[in-house]
């Protein structure tokens, strides 16, 4: 029993509109008194709270449920609860009727609404826990962490379980407006298949059975929120399954309609995750926001609290504590390195502290257009989409320096950057270097691809802005510079020419580095893209010309700025004349 647990008990006592659910056991309680009382006397955690809506997971010594708290705060909530009902309690009816049609769900065990002025102030949904039971989303996060062997018969049985389950959901007319990974659990059974079950019903319809123009934008919805982690392989054996679960659909043409539900779950998922991007200035799950008269912070939910607060008072200490680390030093910035314990380990971290060179760049940051604000922004964004960089962890804006601004993010233990790792690679034997140079290039081709597949473009793609890291064998490509980083509505050719061209050419201080590995570099960027639409022969000579512009740009700066030998001995003789005579 907690504070917490009184407090929703209480709320839940004010509520006068209740229906229960028959109950399962005998151990469930019969009337709404005992449920709050059952209630009080449990031990209650906030599982999420958004606008609006909080979750609470209640574990009482008969059952664990979970208790869904919905506040109608402004009067067009009150118009929609009293035209559609509360969300709780078309939860309740929507979660019924799946029972009643075998699709598995949650099992609902009440419904309350508390009144006022004749409109529903707020309202309660009570549904029983699922036991052994995760979302797929963190179903998902334990495949890269299994064996190669294990993680094929991990994805046979997750498509072929989920292909059979949307079959069996279309075939029986289930709509569900929401379908992502956070609204799937997954139960895995004793022979090791899962089983799937839905949540977060309120915007669920039925229909007798769906056609193939829902049913392909519902397994959309459902693929753009499994990009991250589906492959071409695991998408072909999905819908393979799903069409031999149903028979009806074989007289639309299979190839093509694969293609057009690839391309619509990438456009689902590209707007999906911009709209998530904006998270990192909100409260939610995964950031938090503190404020006060030093200034403004925003930090991951694994910072803790009062470490964000003393770096608010004074983010200057921990460059004092550790300017015998400097990482870099100029007009613009200053990093440096520490170790801290935050929690049980210690953490290596890199502080990064922001001051403009120019006047533009100053008033732009009184505006609020601080440099620390686009790596925070764009750190968190690439993170999402599963890009290597250094994940921001802390932002601090404080008030009494209107123009700097300072990052804290994750140190990237054993990184180098791309110059330094391949010049220092040059020293291997040729086959050792080859070997490792093959692997390095397969690496940053994913990496890049992946950037260009999420329509996202970076004008500063050098050796010095990509880091190479290599811990335990197994090597990593990262981006650390995120100032040319920019959306746009599409990749065309020449963006990725221009993008690319300017990697190859930074390579050409390499001499070393042959066709074959810029090849091996192209058909792993090749692979990243949706569809494998990009003609990797005409890319190839896209970037040729790119690069050697690149080049040739590169040459003239540096013969404008350095004098030539010529007018080296000319100067040289003109002041060596006169000696000559006095002498």
């Amino acid at each position: 029993m907690n504070d917490l647990s009184k407090l929703l008990a209480t709320r839940l006592a004010a509520a006068q509109h209740w229906h229960l659910a028959p109950p399962a056991d005998s151990a469930a309680p019969g009337d709404p008194s005992e449920w709050c009382r059952a209630i009080a006397a449990s031990h209650t955690v906030l599982i999420k709270q958004g606008a609006g809506r909080a979750t609470y997971r209640v574990e009482s010594a008969s059952q664990v449920m979970f208790v869904k708290h919905y506040t109608a705060r402004s009067w067009r909530e009150r118009l929609r609860c009293w035209l559609r009902g509360s969300a709780s309690r078309r939860e309740f009816e929507h979660a019924s009727v799946l029972a009643a049609r075998g699709i598995p769900a949650i099992r609902p065990l009440a419904w309350a609404e508390r009144r006022a002025r004749g409109s529903v102030a707020e309202h309660f949904f009570l549904s029983a826990a699922l036991e052994q039971a995760t979302s797929l989303d963190d179903y998902l996060a334990q495949r890269p962490h299994l064996d190669l062997a294990v993680r094929a018969q991990f994805d046979d049985r997750l498509v072929d379980g989920l292909a059979t389950q949307c079959a069996a959901w279309h075939r029986a007319g289930v709509v569900h407006d929401d379908l992502h990974g956070g609204n799937l659990l997954v139960r895995t059974l004793a022979d090791g298949t899962p089983r799937f079950f839905l949540v977060d019903l309120p915007g669920i319809q039925f229909a007798a059975s769906l056609a193939w123009r829902p049913s392909r934008h519902l397994l959309a919805m459902l693929l753009s929120a499994m990009h991250l982690h589906a492959t071409p392989a695991m998408l072909a054996r999905f819908w393979e399954r799903y069409r031999a679960e149903r028979p009806e659909l074989d007289g639309s043409d299979a190839p093509l309609e694969a293609q057009r539900i690839v391309k619509l779950a990438h456009g689902m998922a590209l707007r999906l995750l911009d709209r998530r991007d904006r998270r990192v200035w909100r409260e939610n799950r995964e950031y938090y926001r503190v404020a006060n008269r030093q200034g403004v912070a925003y930090a991951a939910a694994s910072v803790p609290r009062e470490r964000v607060a003393s770096l608010l008072a004074n983010p200057q200490a921990p460059f004092r504590a550790h300017r015998d680390a400097p990482i870099k030093i100029s007009h613009s910035s200053l990093i440096v390195r520490g170790t801290e314990n935050w929690g049980d380990s210690p953490w290596t971290l890199a502080y990064k502290r922001y001051r403009p060179r120019t006047t533009l760049k100053w008033l732009l940051a009184l505006a609020g257009a601080r440099a620390a604000r686009r790596d925070w922004y764009w750190g968190h964004a690439l993170a999402a989409r599963k890009i290597a960089t250094a994940r921001p962890l802390v932002l601090v804006l404080p008030r009494h320096e209107r123009s700097a601004s300072y990052l804290v993010s994750e140190w990237i233990t054993g990184a180098k950057n791309l110059h330094l790792w391949a010049w220092s690679l040059a020293r291997h034997p040729r086959r050792q270097r080859h070997a490792a140079a093959q692997r390095c290039a397969v690496q940053l081709g994913e990496l890049i691809g992946r950037l260009h597949a999420w329509n996202l473009a970076h004008r500063d793609l050098k050796g010095a802005n990509l880091v190479v890291s290599e811990t335990h064998g197994d090597l990593r490509c990262h981006l650390v510079d995120l100032k040319g980083l920019r959306r746009v509505r599409q990749i065309s050719l020449r963006l990725r020419a221009r993008n690319l061209a300017r990697l190859l050419a930074s390579a050409s201080a390499h001499a070393w580095i042959s066709r074959t590995i810029r090849l091996r570099f192209l058909q792993a960027y090749v692979r990243q893209q949706p569809q494998r639409d990009v003609c990797w022969k005409a890319l190839w000579r896209a970037v040729d010309r790119e690069s050697a512009a690149v080049l040739g740009r590169w040459r003239e700066g540096e013969s404008s700025a350095r004098p030539s030998i010529a007018t080296v001995d000319v100067a040289r003789r003109s002041t060596q004349a006169p000696r000559r005579i006095a002498a």
